[in-house]
């Protein structure tokens, strides 16, 4: 057998757990979370443009990050403050 074949069970606990988290969402895509804040997605576009809603842009795609979408579902919550804390 290769030694790459046999693995303690710290190094299976390891892996498993690595796997969990990769299976984690942590963005959604701008329509994504459009849909999931209940607003059009010409609304969530000028909302990243103003910086009402953090986002994360990578060479063009916006992404907004599953703690702000969590943050804007807290009752009282202004949309400003989740601003304010995700620059």
């Amino acid at each position: 057998m290769l030694a790459s074949t046999i693995a303690s069970p710290a190094l299976r606990r390891a892996s498993r757990e690595h796997d969990e988290l990769a299976t984690v969402r942590r963005t959604y895509s701008l329509d994504e979370a459009a849909a999931t804040l209940w607003i059009s997605r010409t609304t969530a576009y000028e909302c990243v443009k103003t910086n009402e809603l953090a986002a994360l842009r990578f060479r063009g795609r916006i992404v907004i990050s599953t703690a702000v979408i969590d943050a804007c579902h807290l009752p009282g919550v202004m949309w400003s403050r989740v601003r304010e804390s995700n620059p």
